[in-house]
């Protein structure tokens, strides 16, 4: 919980914190105030005072500069240099242009363009298979995950999630590192195939990953093969329209569930704005590119993004938009590769 003394302006990935007066422990929700700890109270405004894509209302937008304008038909506030991205219906868009339009995406529910904020547009809202087959050939039933997919890829076991048995602190070697820590994990539990760490740094965004399938298949944990999330997209959305994870990612690769009282944690390096945000990592936030295990000595250095794995909302990617001391220990997320 944010105490009163703070005002935060969440601004892409970075945190821009005014404090008027002395801020204390939340000592009710056993979490740390953010003026406590990040350690910035009454000083000068740390990152970009002004950037577009960080607001989330016109009014908001308009209040910013000049350099910042609202797009109606997307919902975002955009540079101003970016104007020809905007379009006042994405449905006017052509299917070959519409991913480079700013605010618009591909819908393959209904082979068209649509705004990036709609969050039905996956073949995966189809929860069952007479709705599914009902449709036009752009979705097809999936007996092995009982799940509805796009008719042009292959019908796959679902893909697993976990979080490690064991916690670390940031320095994990960087991302190949934890990469190897969750491999380690899968293989030391008798998992087939390869795995990666749900992890990003400042310049290595796990959404941008050219190693990490980002998969079209729904999500499972371990241990009772609950559905965590549909597909990635699901995964990568959580939070937008009070979008939720289906079941929480709290199962180490044994299957065990992880409860109060143990470490819940897991690092992420990856913010939330108003939904996750798997393409932009958390600037600096990283516990030095993840080979760092020092107490923090100033605001942002030696300290990293991490979740909490027993949540269903935004917060499995970053609780309460704190940073983690480098010397805490935390658990990795660990996410089945399609090979």
């Amino acid at each position: 919980m944010f105490r009163p003394g703070c005002k935060i302006f969440l601004l892409l990935s970075m945190f821009a914190i005014h404090c008027s007066g002395s801020a204390k422990p939340d000592t009710d929700s056993g979490t740390i105030d953010p003026c406590t700890e990040l350690g910035i109270c009454n000083t000068a405004d740390v990152g970009p005072s002004n950037n577009c894509s960080g607001v989330a209302t016109e009014s908001e937008c308009n209040a910013q500069s000049d350099s910042c304008f609202w797009c109606g038909g997307s919902g975002l506030c955009l540079e101003a240099s970016n104007a020809s991205l905007c379009n006042s219906s994405c449905s006017s868009v052509s299917l070959t242009e519409c991913a480079s339009v700013e605010g618009c995406k591909y819908c393959e529910k209904t082979d068209t363009c649509v705004d990036s904020a709609n969050t039905s547009c996956s073949c995966a809202s189809f929860t069952d298979e007479t709705a599914c087959n009902a449709t036009t050939n752009n979705c097809g039933w999936c007996s092995v995950t009982n799940s509805c997919l796009r008719s042009d890829l292959p019908c796959l076991p679902a893909r697993i999630i976990f979080a490690t048995s064991f916690a670390s602190n940031g320095n994990l070697g960087g991302i190949a590192g934890a990469d190897n820590d969750c491999q380690n994990a899968a293989t030391g539990a008798n998992l087939s195939g390869h795995f990666r760490a749900l992890l990003s740094t400042s310049d290595d965004f796990v959404g941008n990953r050219k190693d990490f399938f980002r998969s079209y298949l729904p999500y499972v944990r371990t241990g009772d093969g609950a559905r965590v999330a549909d597909n990635w997209e699901h995964l990568a959305t959580v939070g937008l329209n009070g979008l939720e994870l289906t079941n929480a990612p709290d199962r180490d690769q044994n299957g065990n569930q992880i409860f109060n009282g143990q470490v819940q944690i897991a690092w992420t390096g990856t913010y939330w704005i108003s939904g996750v945000n798997f393409t932009e990592a958390a600037l600096l936030d990283d516990c030095e590119k993840w080979t760092s295990s020092q107490a923090p000595s100033d605001s942002y250095l030696h300290k990293g993004v991490a979740g909490n794995v027993r949540t269903t909302t935004r917060e499995y990617a970053a609780v309460h938009q704190t940073l983690t001391p480098c010397n805490t220990t935390a658990r990795l997320y660990c996410v089945q590769q399609l090979d």
